[in-house]
């Protein structure tokens, strides 16, 4: 297999290494995704609101996240609540914890 210009997929390199380099997941109410996280890998999770949509989980979406996640340690917890996101918005992580201390929702971490 040959790199094609343009594509993501490189030469030598097997589907597994590409999913583990190319993808990311969002969940959203789906407490599978986060309990099989070592075999997705904690790195490519991410949290999903489906906010402003009516079948979203607002106003309640602090209370389900926090009962999905609560259980896990907290380096996981934090990559997949905004760590992850921030990776890959180019944002940074810092900023992300300054703002959330002003919002009267509880901690992300």
């Amino acid at each position: 297999m040959s790199e094609v210009e343009g594509s993501t997929w490189r030469e030598a390199e097997g589907p597994d290494e590409v999913f583990k380099r190319a993808f990311w997941f969002t969940s959203i109410e789906d407490p599978s995704g986060i309990d099989n996280r070592h075999l997705i890998g904690v790195d490519r999770i991410m949290l999903e609101v489906d906010y402003p949509h009516p079948d979203s989980s607002w106003p309640e979406t602090q209370e389900i996240v926090a009962g999905e996640i609560a259980h896990l340690p907290d380096e996981d917890r934090e990559r997949i609540a905004y760590k992850n996101a921030c990776g890959v918005y180019g944002l940074s992580s810092e900023s992300v914890e300054q703002v959330s201390s002003h919002l009267a929702v509880g901690a992300l971490a």
